[in-house]
C-alpha cells in the first residue's frame, strides 16, 4: 500500500472543540503533583509549559489557568513561561 498525504481545512474552534476533553486531560497530572508538592492552588502564581505546539500550547494554558484561577484577578496575575 502506497502512502498518501491527507489534509483537511480546520479552524482554531473546531480544533479546540474535537481536542478539549484531551486538554482537560492534562489536569489529572497538575492535581497530582500539586498534590505531591503539598501546594494549593492559590500559592501558584507562575506556570511553565515545555513542548507542544503553538496552538495546543494556547489552549493547555487556558485549562491549567481555569483550573488554578478561582478569580478574574486570579487569572490576570498569573504568569505563564514556555
Amino acid at each position: 500500500m502506497g502512502q498518501f498525504d491527507f489534509s483537511v481545512p480546520l479552524t482554531r474552534v473546531r480544533f479546540k472543540e474535537l481536542n478539549n476533553d484531551l486538554f482537560r486531560k492534562t489536569m489529572g497530572p497538575v492535581k497530582k503533583a500539586m498534590e505531591h508538592a503539598g501546594l494549593e492552588k492559590r500559592q501558584i502564581d507562575e506556570i511553565v509549559l515545555v513542548g507542544g505546539s503553538t496552538q495546543i500550547t494556547k489552549y493547555v494554558n487556558w485549562s491549567v489557568l481555569e483550573f488554578l484561577a478561582t478569580t478574574d484577578n486570579q487569572k490576570a496575575s498569573l504568569a505563564f513561561t514556555s
